[in-house]
Order: structure tokens, then C-alpha cells, then sequence
């Protein structure tokens, strides 16, 4: 049985004018930009100079460097009173030297005369004078023995500034990171959450202490000014290895941290920037030295990159 469609022709009128009405809202429904200066520009258009004006945006070129490679060892903050209980004993062993060796010297003097003191008494006092002395060198053997050779005599300044907590002793273990033979440059402390813009707390002065437990590596004291480090606290030991390599320069002003990543923006072409990831884990003076992901003469924005930031996730930045 044949089925026969009567009045194809307005039928195809309907559907032209269906079609012309859908076409007509999809033109509707495109966003057009309203006049005057408050024009809403979609995050991936480009900025015009009026808009890049408006954010004052200002952008340096990534220049070259040199950097220092370095290494990571570990730390920890030792307890002041362990040094400070050694002093005192070596304190007080001094002192009973010092005055057994005098009482010793009195006897010996007061025996050159006749029937003055007995030879009891003479062997009293060198017997006396020997054992404190002996008594002296195991109190400093204990010292070493625990702390190595330091570089100060007992008495001195930075030994009390240690013993009453002024500045702090930091026992390191930088394990394989240093090439045989070569002297522990630029050895620095940083917390072990440091993620960014952290340049160290320098050593003041290091030296070469016991391994323990058999640990593999290089084992040293090393000494920091101030009190603020909490005793026992673990940190991470940075020291300067190898020789300097070509890096790049990217101004610290560039820098911005988005979810606990330190980002900058980089010019791609007029009015239009990418985001990239930046290591901070070689600071310099003025900002930070990259070895990937950057090529010379590329702008980065400077000024406006948490404006950059806020428009691309709605947010607000926060700079290191």
C-alpha cells in the first residue's frame, strides 16, 4: 500500500522558516561587547594595551646567570645542655687541677726545709696532683670524644654562647654529596617544608665530627647564630658541590603561588600570556635562577601577575 504525502510544498515553507528562526537565535545568542571601557573579555583573549594599562602590567626580560650547583644533606638542632655539662666538668676538673698543682708546689718547697713537713705529706700532694689531672684530660676526651676537635679552647666566648643556648650547635650528615678531597663550601640549614624563596641560615662555623651509627657520608658540627631554632628540630643541609653552571635569571617579582606552587606568567604574543612553574630552589639576590623551562630574552610579567592569576581562576593571588 502506497502512502501519499499531499502538500509537500507548504510543508517545505515550514521548515525554511524554522530553519531561518533557529539560525537567527544562534546569532542571538553570541556575546557582544558592550560600549565604554568595562568591555567583559574572555580569559583566553588577548588584553589590548588599554586593558594591559587598566592591570598595569609590566613585564622584564629573563636574562642569564650563573649558579651554583649544591647538594642536600640533613641536620638536626642538638640540646645546649649535654655541651654545657661537659663544659662545667671541664670547668671544675681545671679548677682542682689548678690547685692541687699549687698545693704541690707548697709542699715541695716547705720540704726543703728540715724537719718542716713529712715525705707522707709530699707523696699526699703529688699523689693528689696526678689524679687530678688525670681527672682534666678524661673530661676533655669526653668532650671530643663526642664533639671532635673544636675550633675554640674552653673558655672561649662562642663555646658559652653554645653552652647557654645564645647560638645553636647542628649536628649534619651529608651523605656521598661532596667529590673527594673537597672542603664543605656554603653549608646553609633550611626547614624541610621549604618550598620557595627559603636562602638558608648560614653556618658560622663547621667542623669535622665522630660518625655514629655507622653512617655513610661526612659527619660534622656546625655552629648558627641566634636561639630562634628549636632544639631537635630536623632540617635540611644545603652545601654549594661541583662548579658554577649557565642559568637563567627570573626577576623574584615575577613569582606567584597558586595552590602551594610558585607560578610566573610569560609573555607568548601581544596582549597574550602562559602560565609556567618556576623552581625556586635556587634563590639569588634580586630572584631566581632556572636551569629549565625559560629561554633567554622571554617577558615575564613583574607587575600584574595576581591580576593574571585572579582572571584565569577567580581568585586572588598571594605573592612569596
Amino acid at each position: 500500500m502506497k502512502i501519499a504525502i499531499a502538500g509537500t510544498a507548504p510543508l517545505w515553507g515550514v521548515l525554511l522558516v524554522l530553519a531561518a528562526c533557529g539560525h537567527q537565535k544562534d546569532a542571538d545568542d553570541e556575546p557582544r561587547a558592550k560600549d565604554g571601557p568595562a568591555v567583559e573579555v574572555e580569559k583566553d583573549a588577548p588584553l589590548n594595551a588599554s586593558q594591559l594599562q587598566l592591570m598595569g602590567i609590566n613585564l622584564e626580560a629573563v636574562t642569564v646567570t650563573t649558579v651554583q650547583e649544591q647538594s642536600q644533606g640533613q641536620a638536626q638542632v642538638m640540646p645546649h645542655d649535654v655541651l654545657a655539662q661537659l663544659l662545667a666538668d671541664i670547668a671544675v676538673a681545671e679548677a682542682a687541677s689548678s690547685q692541687s698543682t699549687a698545693a704541690l708546689k707548697r709542699v715541695q718547697n716547705l720540704a726543703a726545709t728540715p724537719g718542716a713537713l713529712g715525705a707522707d705529706a709530699l707523696e699526699q700532694a703529688q699523689r693528689q696532683s696526678r689524679v687530678d689531672a688525670v681527672q682534666l684530660q678524661l673530661t676533655q676526651r669526653k668532650l671530643s670524644a663526642q664533639f671532635g676537635t673544636l675550633p675554640w679552647r674552653t673558655g672561649d666566648s662562642q663555646l658559652e654562647a653554645l653552652a647557654n643556648g645564645r647560638n645553636k650547635l647542628l649536628q649534619v650528615l651529608l651523605p656521598g654529596v661532596l667529590p673527594t678531597g673537597k672542603a664543605v663550601s656554603g653549608l646553609r640549614f633550611v626547614a624541610l617544608d621549604a618550598t620557595s624563596a627559603d636562602r638558608g641560615i648560614r653556618a658560622l662555623q663547621h667542623w669535622s665530627a665522630p660518625v655514629s651509627g655507622g653512617s655513610i657520608g661526612l659527619s660534622l658540627y656546625a655552629v648558627v647564630e641566634g636561639s630562634a631554632l628549636a632544639e631537635g628540630t630536623h632540617l635540611v643541609a644545603l652545601v654549594d658541590v661541583g662548579k658554577q653552571v649557565i642559568a637563567l635569571e627570573l626577576p623574584a617579582a615575577a613569582v606567584v603561588v597558586h595552590e602551594g606552587e610558585s607560578w610566573c606568567y610569560v609573555q607568548s604574543a601581544p596582549g597574550q600570556f602562559q602560565r609556567r612553574k618556576v623552581d625556586t630552589s635556587h634563590p639569588l639576590q634580586q630572584g631566581y635562577a632556572v636551569l629549565a623551562g625559560f629561554a633567554a630574552g622571554e617577558q615575564v610579567v613583574t607587575r600584574g601577575a595576581g591580576l593574571l592569576l585572579s582572571r584565569e581562576f577567580g581568585q586572588q593571588a598571594v605573592e612569596p
